[in-house]
């Protein structure tokens, strides 16, 4: 997750102010086995809906 969050800052894509040990956290709670159960198995979701929210969230909180 550390080399994907470097690679994102290099690129320029991070969201201003957000730390590239923030971002390392962020990708690592949001791609988690358990964050993808918790919608999945916990609030009825199906895979592809999971997957989904997970990836927008990632984008909100990571990405310019």
């Amino acid at each position: 997750m550390t080399r994907l969050a470097d690679q994102l800052a290099d690129q320029g894509v991070v969201r201003p102010g957000v730390t590239p040990r923030e971002a390392t956290d962020l990708l690592w709670v949001l791609t988690s086995f358990e964050a993808f159960d918790l919608l999945h198995a916990g609030r009825g979701h199906d895979h592809a809906a999971a997957a989904a929210a997970l990836f927008a969230a990632a984008e909100r909180s990571l990405l310019r």
